[in-house]
């Protein structure tokens, strides 16, 4: 078949094939590489774009919580704060109902401040600034005022938004928290991110600082594009796979579910080509972000496969094009040749041949002619090859061309990518500025450059940073707008090439040489039509079209770099001169109450001069008649003594047989029951018997600790002094405590180094030192008790109990020898015991005629030491202590002229003296300074001039109305944070809570009462008062005899078993099904399976979680807030009930247990 094919379609043909095939390899190798250059190119600068918007994102994140960090403990933060608590108290903002903003009393406290708030929320770019209420969830403030002023977070429209979320993790985690982008509806449901922080008042968390973050700041970063592309996207992700900035090919919240996002929110990092959700391939680089333990998401920096590779398939297109045309033109040259100067005369020759062989003497001339055709051929040929070498030069100049595009594009980026990777982070003006101007002289290879920064308040240019620039006396470190090259440019705002410069005020300098350059490349930093400065690079090269490109293409990632670095220094400067402003001020108010203090002082000096001097006379006349007077008082008092000493005595006698009769029966009865020798008895009876036997003997040891004392408070004790050897003491205490010890895994040792005779009671001495050992065994855990004998000063022996246990507090040190006091005694207590064995043991050795003394570090152990005399038997004869005798004063004292410029007095407003005198000396024995003012004048002065920590007011004053002054009190705003008690006799009294007061007590008052206000006002000192009114659960009138309590389920929580036993016999034998918990968190777990309990009794004072903590828990739940909790305990102090009910106890019922009362609660609440 091919011998069919003619010869000039054979030529044509294998010379098109041979094109052919050559022009496929040269152009598919050239598209292989060029497309390899390119991928490799921007996964680079892709992988660095990532980082950049990953460092971006996580600096613009932290900057915010310093914002509010440093905003929460302002001092207008804190001035606001207090104003806004003054109208919360003022107007009764109740906690289930809106937050009053509206009205007047808040928009006229809350004005002076808004000026500051607004222009912080302007100035730092946030939508909205609120202070929320931490108790109520009250939004007590916004600077925008959007409807969400004034909402109740707890109760109202908002109790479910992200507002909400934010209020509560701020007081449980008590830290600024980030809280996820949200749709909140009173922003029109734009997209919002919140920024809580607490703010403290005293030490009290009292109100949460919120800033609300619009999506539209986020996503100004993250559209910010460097010229890297038209498809080119950066993208922030939740862990939702939703997106939280928009852009130009996906909007906000859009679901972005692809392999780059799920690696990335699983911590991964890397660049690779991937799919998206419609398909697309593009080169993804994806990195996580993670802000503290609030925010994880996931940054993704895409840009289509097919831009990447648009360059090289545009160079394939141009290939293809360039490769028909050539062929199309050689395919039509070649036939044209063949056909004219190979066929032709060949077909010639053919015919030539036939007339050859008709005749055999043409053949000589047609020899020469086929010679001359032959060598026409030859030179078409010839000529041919040469046109094809011209079209393939042609073709591979403009693939040279084009790889030369592609690798200025590459050189340009990657210079703007390094750049853009130096200028990113925490640095000032002056560091971008010197990196900017290094990074362009290095990159370029140029000889010399400045950069110049703008100040727009000026109007002047100013040197920053130079490179490789040598100062000289022409040069100028400021420009005006328009002068030389540079001011020109900054005017103009467009660059200024020179070329082929002959003198230059910059000078290119090395070791060796020093000249001119001959080029000079003057640029404008602008962003946002807005400009920054400008830059100078000199070279004695021509600068080329690409590195002009470069710098205008490096003038965005620049100023971007100023304009942050910018923003930064702006925020550390107002940040810095709040700091200073607040301290001035500060420094300010204190000078100036020194001197009011001081003028006020001597005002009150003049006075009390002159009044001192009118009485003076009218005392001299009542002198005799007060001295009489208190004679007769103290022989009264002295009459009163005595008989109170008889009677003191008789009733500790009575008592101790009252109470030990009848104690002994039980324990003897008890005993014998759960023996249970005739088996008449159960083993659950026995158990209740075990219960009795082991309460009676703790409750006789109880009341024979506190008869001792009363003992020795009433004198009743007496010394019996012994003699006895030192060595003797040590060796029965190493037998009666070496096994307990042992026991415990504890090591006993004594040590004597006195070795001699003690005279002193043995048996006092070493109850003493028995309580002391018992303590040492009962808080140490590990280690050693040692019992150490030694010589003291002035011929007295100590005897020192060391161990390794737990230690006490500096704090708690001097309290633990008062009676019923422990130094761990808070709720959650580990260890038991009543307290009083310290107390005991202090008045026996004060009755030895010795000392105690106390060496203590918590955790590390403590040492008491016993300093003791050795007493003759003449001493122990003298006589009990006497009674000091103090005479009654008439005349009124405070203690104004006692105090110091820290001290905190109290201060009474009263009429009647003798009574302001009890009061005042009421406060002395709390180891408290008094002020006293017979007239509501005088008091307003004196609360005026001094730091009063509380006021005991009056009612009948005579010349301001005790109401009237409240008022004042309270109205005042230097006045009214100052808690006021009320102790009157007048019928209004009960009114004086509506006015401010913080509580009353009516005349006739006890010692009692007082002590309890006194006491009141200095738990309370400086703190804020909120009140709230609770719910009384009152018993049901006509209780029923006979309880049922069949099918309810009822929750016990104690740690002590004995009561948890007691309980569940009683509410058992009434029906009730019981379960029970040995503390807090047991109980925790408990209702998390028993969601149906009707009600919980439960303890206060608990290890592992006390209750106060547990209730809380539990009303915080929304599956168990509803179920009554009724507070079962021995702490029966007013103070405990309230603090119970405040912790959010619902009722409260004290040990020991009436259980007809305690029946009557229970079905209370179970009906309610």
């Amino acid at each position: 078949m091919f011998k069919k094919i003619t010869l000039k379609t054979k030529i044509v043909s294998i010379t098109l094939i041979g094109l052919i095939v050559l022009a496929t390899i040269g152009s598919t190798l050239s598209v292989i590489d060029s497309k390899r250059t390119m991928m490799e190119h921007e996964y680079h600068s892709l992988t660095s774009i990532n980082k950049t918007k990953n460092a971006q994102i996580k600096k613009f994140l932290n900057e915010k919580i310093g914002h509010i960090n440093v905003l929460a403990k302002a001092s207008n933060t804190r001035d606001l704060v207090t104003d806004l608590i003054y109208v919360h108290n003022q107007l009764k903002a109740k906690g289930n109902e809106p937050y009053p903003a509206t009205h007047p009393v808040a928009i006229q406290n809350v004005k002076p401040h808004e000026e500051f708030f607004q222009n912080f929320t302007k100035e730092y770019d946030y939508y909205d600034l609120l202070i929320v209420c931490a108790k109520h969830g009250h939004v007590m403030y916004s600077a925008e005022k959007e409807s969400d002023l004034g909402e109740n977070l707890k109760t109202g429209n908002l109790k479910n938004s992200a507002l909400t979320e934010v209020w509560k993790k701020v007081i449980a985690l008590q830290r600024a928290v980030y809280v996820d982008m949200k749709p909140y509806a009173p922003s029109d449901n734009s997209q919002i991110m919140f920024l809580g922080a607490p703010i403290y008042t005293n030490g009290t968390l009292t109100s949460v600082l919120v800033f609300k973050i619009s999506d539209k700041s986020i996503s100004k970063i993250m559209q910010f594009k460097q010229g890297y592309g038209d498809t080119q996207e950066d993208y922030l992700i939740g862990q939702d796979k939703l997106i939280r900035s928009s852009s130009s090919s996906a909007p906000l919240l859009n679901t972005f579910n692809t392999q780059a996002v799920t690696e990335a929110l699983e911590g991964k990092q890397d660049t690779k080509l991937v799919k998206t959700n419609n398909g697309n391939s593009v080169l993804s680089a994806y990195s996580p972000l993670k802000i503290g333990q609030d925010l994880d998401w996931a940054i993704l920096s895409e840009i289509d496969e097919e831009e990447i590779l648009s360059s090289s398939n545009e160079l394939k297109k141009d290939l293809i094009i360039i490769s028909v045309i050539l062929l199309i033109i050689i395919a039509a040259t070649e036939y044209w040749v063949l056909l004219k100067g190979v066929l032709l005369p060949l077909n010639k020759f053919q015919e030539q041949q036939e007339e050859l062989k008709e005749a055999n003497s043409s053949m000589k001339k047609q020899k020469e002619q086929l010679v001359e055709l032959t060598e026409s051929l030859e030179n078409r040929v010839k000529t041919e090859v040469e046109q094809n070498r011209e079209k393939d030069l042609l073709l591979a100049n403009e693939l040279n061309r084009t790889i030369k595009s592609n690798e200025k594009q590459v050189w340009i980026k990657d210079g703007l990518s390094t750049l853009n990777e130096k200028l990113t982070g925490d640095i000032s003006v002056a560091d971008v500025s010197k990196i900017a101007i290094e990074h362009l002289g290095n990159y370029l290879h140029a000889g010399v450059g400045v950069l110049y920064s703008y100040n727009h308040d000026y109007k002047i240019l100013t040197m920053k940073a130079t490179y490789a620039y040598v100062q000289t006396d022409d040069s100028r470190n400021t420009l005006k707008l328009g002068e030389g090259t540079i001011g020109q440019v900054a005017l103009q705002m467009s660059p200024i090439l020179l070329k082929d410069v002959k003198v230059s005020q910059l000078s290119i300098n090395t070791a060796t040489i020093s000249q001119s350059p001959l080029n000079i490349y003057t640029f404008p930093l602008m962003y946002q039509d807005k400009l920054y400065g400008v830059v100078e690079i000199g070279s004695n090269e021509l600068f080329t079209d690409k590195e002009i490109e470069f710098f205008n293409a490096s003038n965005r990632v620049i100023t971007t770099a100023l304009s942050t670095a910018t923003q930064n220094q702006k925020v550390k400067n107002l940040l810095e001169e709040t700091q200073f402003v607040n301290i001035q001020m500060q420094e300010q108010q204190q000078k100036l109450e020194e001197a009011n203090a001081n003028m006020e002082e001597q005002q009150q000096q003049l006075e009390e001069a002159n009044a001192q001097m009118e009485e003076q006379h009218q005392q001299l006349e009542v002198q005799n008649d007060s001295l009489l007077k208190s004679q007769n008082e103290l022989e009264k008092k002295a009459r009163d003594l005595t008989a109170s000493t008889k009677y003191k005595s008789e009733f500790l006698a009575n008592m101790s047989h009252e109470l030990r009769t009848p104690l002994n029966s039980i324990i003897l009865l008890s005993d014998m029951l759960q023996e249970n020798n005739s088996n008449h008895l159960d083993e659950n009876e026995v158990k209740k018997a075990h219960v009795i036997n082991s309460s009676g003997n703790d409750l006789l040891k109880l009341i024979g600790d506190v008869l001792d004392l009363s003992k020795i408070e009433a004198g009743m004790m007496e010394l019996i002094i012994d003699e006895f050897q030192s060595t003797e003491l040590c060796d029965g205490f190493q037998v009666q405590f070496e096994e307990i010890a042992k026991q415990k895994n504890l090591t006993f040792k004594t040590v004597d180094d006195y070795k001699g005779l003690i005279k002193n009671d043995r048996d006092r001495l070493g109850q003493v030192l028995r309580n002391l050992i018992s303590n040492s065994l009962k808080f140490t855990k590990s280690g050693s008790i040692t019992l150490h004998v030694e010589n003291a000063a002035d011929n007295k022996i100590k005897i020192s109990v060391c161990d390794t246990g737990i230690g006490i507090p500096k704090s708690k040190q001097e309290s633990i020898f008062e009676a019923f006091q422990q130094a761990d005694g808070g709720t959650s207590r580990e260890y038991g015991g009543t307290g009083l064995g310290l107390s005991i043991s202090l008045e026996l050795i004060r009755m030895m005629h010795g000392e105690i003394l106390l060496d203590s570090k918590e955790n590390e152990g403590s040492a008491f030491s016993i300093i003791i005399p050795n007493i003759d038997n003449k001493e122990s004869e003298k006589p009990k202590e006497k009674i000091e005798q103090t005479a009654l004063h008439v005349e009124i004292n405070d203690d104004r002229s006692a105090l110091q410029t820290n001290d905190k007095p109290f201060l009474i407003i009263e009429d009647d003296e003798n009574f302001a005198n009890i009061l005042k000396e009421k406060i002395n024995s709390q180891g408290e300074y008094a002020l006293i003012s017979h007239t509501g004048t005088s008091g307003l002065a004196l609360a005026r001039s001094y730091n009063i920590k509380g006021v005991l007011l009056d009612l009948g004053l005579p010349d301001i109305d005790g109401i009237d002054l409240l008022k004042e009190f309270k109205t005042d705003s230097s006045l009214r944070k100052i808690p006021v008690f009320v102790i009157s006799g007048d019928h209004r009294v009960k009114l004086t809570k509506e006015y401010g007061a913080e509580g009353y007590i009516q005349k006739p008052v006890t010692d009692s009462e007082i002590t309890s206000v006194i006491q009141e006002i200095k738990n309370s000192d400086d703190e804020i008062h909120e009140f709230m009114s609770r719910v009384n659960i009152q018993s049901t009138t006509n209780a029923k005899e006979s309880v049922d309590l069949t099918g309810k389920k009822v929750l016990v929580v104690d740690d002590d078993i004995r009561n948890i036993y007691v309980l569940l016999e009683a509410l058992s034998s009434k029906g009730a099904d019981v379960i029970t918990a040995n503390d807090g968190q047991e109980a925790i777990d408990t209702l998390s399976t028993n969601i149906d309990v009707d009600i919980i009794l439960m303890d206060v004072m608990m290890p592992v979680m006390d209750g106060y903590e547990a209730v809380k828990i539990i009303k915080e739940n929304t599956k168990t807030k509803d179920i009554p909790v009724i507070a079962v305990t021995a702490k029966a102090l007013s103070e405990d009930r309230q603090n119970a009910l405040d912790a959010g106890y619902d009722d409260y019922i004290t040990k020991p247990l009436q259980m007809k009362m305690l029946m009557e609660i229970i079905c209370a609440w179970v009906e309610k």
